[in-house]
């Protein structure tokens, strides 16, 4: 099957432009998912997700994550984002079952925040590592 080459091909498109990661967007400009990982934005405390009705895939470690903002007594869950979202994030970060949970410092140039991993990203790689970690 090549239902899997557009995301093949972004990555490497991203990787070619220097970039870690490519954020793939609907016709509708509506923000899926990264070319291999989920995507979470995080704006006033709040962390977002784009929802699997836009195409983003059901994650592994992305389940986990959500489950865990209750645990962690942070506000969040599925969202319809678009890429004016990206511009007002104050963190975002990614998530795969290979790379767990990974800070995002800059889109496109624009450093995220003060371009280093923030407080709720941090305190959802503790938890999502503490947890991995007693399996």
């Amino acid at each position: 099957t090549t239902s899997f080459l557009g995301h093949v091909r972004a990555r490497g498109a991203a990787l070619d432009a220097g970039a870690a990661e490519a954020i793939l967007v609907g016709s509708d400009g509506e923000l899926i998912e990264g070319a291999m990982s989920n995507l979470f934005l995080v704006k006033d405390g709040e962390v977002m997700t784009p929802p699997l009705a836009v195409g983003a895939l059901p994650g592994i470690t992305r389940q986990v994550l959500l489950e865990l903002l209750a645990d962690l007594h942070v506000r969040g869950g599925e969202r319809h984002l678009t890429l004016g979202d990206i511009q007002v994030a104050e963190e975002i970060f990614v998530t795969s079952s290979v790379a767990e949970v990974l800070p995002v410092v800059s889109v496109d140039g624009r450093l995220v925040g003060a371009g280093r991993p923030g407080e709720v990203t941090r305190s959802l790689m503790a938890a999502y590592g503490e947890l991995v970690g007693a399996a």
